[in-house]
């Protein structure tokens, strides 16, 4: 029996999600690519294009040498982390830069 999938959910907009795409072929190349539904920028088109495998339950790159990888850092969702604009929330993203565990 396979193993528990956990979905992706994708946000698009300026505070999107963010994917990293790495080539197979060289190691040191790591491109941190911006989701954006709309107005796709030319990394997301040119690194992250990709067709659903329905076998494997696994989107896969339409260029055979991209792995997408979905990045450990709050499972590319860090950059919604900042949109509650309280005091309150701005000082926990300050303070978890500096190192402080919430």
């Amino acid at each position: 029996e396979e193993g528990v999938r956990e979905p992706v959910l994708l946000v698009s907009g300026m505070g999107g999600s963010v994917l990293h795409a790495r080539r197979r072929s060289d190691p040191k190349f790591d491109l941190r690519v911006w989701v954006r539904i709309l107005l796709a920028d030319l990394e997301f088109k040119k690194f992250l294009w990709s067709l659903y495998n329905a076998k494997t339950g696994y989107v896969e790159s339409l260029d055979d040498d991209v792995e997408i990888v979905v990045p450990g850092d709050d499972h590319g969702l860090f950059a919604i982390d900042v949109l509650d604009p309280s005091w309150v929330s701005e000082l926990m993203v300050a303070s978890s830069v500096n190192g402080v565990q919430w």
